[in-house]
């Protein structure tokens, strides 16, 4: 009844711990994420505390963000942030622990209750001697997701099948809560999963991808520093705030020791992506320019979508 009362309620009563040392910008997201939950509109609700969460991963956030999942019907969704949420607080020193207890309370039993009533999606894979090349929802099927039952949200279920031809074929079905159902992908023997044909240079030698994947890296690394570096000013600010040269609040040593570790992480991210998008830069330079000419498309022959051309 304590749970009930609790998640019933508009969530104005979760906070997020130490919201005063987030980002304005997280902080923001999260208090229109807030407005949204108890106008009942839970889609724009989420997608407000899920990107408030990625911003400034604090608790509350987390918590808020799984309970509105749940009121959204994305039950799956739901239990695995509950879960996240269990495991972070387990993982916090005595003191800090404690003070979220009441909330792991709450997330552990809504997740029990939670865990009856989700979906489960089994694919099956018939005829083949290689694992096809299958997609659900958007996420990419390893060999170890096929044959069990894999817990979903309900809704529509979308599974994309990739023949050795380059042929896409749909499969959608939907699953209401509580519903287990299997999907069946029947293959020809020997059926083999298709893999993109290299791009040649003008010499008709295979074109290295090592210059992307290094400039990728190296813009990733650029950006979490930069990330990580406008969190440890963040965290400086509140230092100055919070102690007077000979002691410091509770919120300022946290906020010390933070910024000390975001700045430390931005240094070293800045360094990798200097390093890898100059080594990525040199290597695209050096290498035998892309052949033109070649083409793709995506079109629908009658109930496939079907690539035509080069992959």
């Amino acid at each position: 009844m304590r749970a009930f009362v609790l998640a019933s309620a508009p969530l104005v009563w979760v906070g997020r711990g130490v919201c005063q040392s987030a980002p304005e910008s997280a902080e923001a997201l999260y208090q229109r994420g807030i407005q949204a939950f108890n106008a009942g509109n839970y889609v724009v609700a989420c997608r407000f505390l899920s990107e408030s969460y990625r911003l400034d991963p604090q608790l509350g956030a987390l918590f808020t963000e799984a309970t509105c999942e749940m009121r959204a019907g994305k039950l799956a969704t739901a239990a695995l942030h509950y879960q996240d949420f269990i495991t972070r607080v387990d993982s916090l020193p005595p003191e800090a622990r404690e003070r979220q207890q009441e909330r792991r309370s709450v997330a552990a039993e809504q997740r029990a209750a939670l865990l009856p009533q989700i979906p489960t999606l089994r694919i099956e894979v018939r005829g083949r001697s290689t694992t096809p090349r299958l997609t659900l929802n958007g996420n990419v099927l390893s060999e170890a997701s096929l044959g069990i039952d894999l817990p979903v949200d309900p809704g529509d279920q979308v599974l994309e099948q990739r023949a050795a031809s380059g042929a896409i074929t749909i499969k959608r079905i939907t699953l209401t809560a509580g519903e287990h159902q299997t999907l069946v992908v029947q293959l020809a023997e020997n059926t083999t999963t298709p893999s993109p044909a290299p791009a040649e240079g003008t010499n008709g030698a295979p074109r290295s991808v090592l210059p992307y994947v290094l400039g990728g890296a190296g813009l990733l690394a650029l950006g979490a520093g930069g990330v990580t570096g406008a969190l440890a000013i963040g965290q400086k600010n509140i230092v100055k705030r919070e102690c007077d040269g000979t002691s410091c609040s509770r919120q300022g040593l946290d906020a010390a020791d933070a910024g000390k570790r975001d700045g430390l992480v931005s240094t070293i991210a800045f360094g990798i992506g200097v390093v890898a998008l100059g080594a990525g830069i040199v290597l695209l330079a050096t290498s035998p320019k892309e052949r033109r000419g070649s083409s793709s498309a995506l079109v629908l022959a009658g109930d496939r979508l079907v690539w035509r051309g080069e992959l």
